[in-house]
């Protein structure tokens, strides 16, 4: 899996993996693995966004939750507040 900055947005992008043309696969994320990605540490990623209930958890098994890369993006993208500059009279 390759995460790639893009420099004119500031946001994370994946790169699409496909089989055979058709499949997308998305990822799911460790806990350390997500929160590395959002720049927190795991205590902080589980607090903002596992304890709040704010993304939806993938149970892997019983003690292996994750975290869908798509739902992370999706949740960031909710939580980014965008401004346009505002003509003056």
């Amino acid at each position: 899996m390759a995460i790639t900055l893009d420099e004119t947005t500031g946001t994370k992008d994946q790169e699409v993996v496909t089989m055979n043309g058709d499949l997308t696969v998305d990822p799911a994320l460790a806990y350390k693995e997500a929160a590395k990605y959002v720049n927190l540490s795991t205590r902080q990623f589980r607090r903002v966004f596992i304890d709040s209930g704010a993304l939806p958890i993938v149970r892997v098994s019983e003690r292996r939750p994750r975290v869908r890369l798509s739902d992370l993006n999706a949740c960031l993208k909710s939580r980014t507040a965008s401004f346009e500059p505002v003509e003056s009279i």
